[in-house]
């Protein structure tokens, strides 16, 4: 019906809540379990920051993480020390 249509027709942008951690990788890039790789991600932390990301690795795989951020990417939301922080992500 209409509402599938619709629905597919949207599933080209999105977005997903969780945590952020970080990881050694290179600068621009993140991991992701799904989303197709050159895909731009727009990570928005809970204390109203925003980076931006592409997608260019798998994971992260543990339960309620969303996104694994390069190290210089996450510091522009938390400290690196917190090791990790809530966010939504759009694409």
């Amino acid at each position: 019906g209409p509402t599938s249509w619709h629905a597919a027709c949207r599933s080209a942008s999105g977005s997903e809540s969780g945590r952020a951690t970080w990881y050694d990788y290179k600068p621009g890039i993140c991991a992701h379990k799904t989303l197709p790789f050159g895909t731009v991600v727009t990570v928005h932390a809970v204390n109203g920051k925003s980076v931006q990301c592409t997608v260019g690795d798998r994971g992260p795989y543990v339960d309620g993480y969303v996104i694994d951020l390069n190290q210089r990417e996450f510091e522009q939301l938390a400290p690196t020390s917190a090791g990790r922080t809530d966010v939504t992500i759009t694409w």
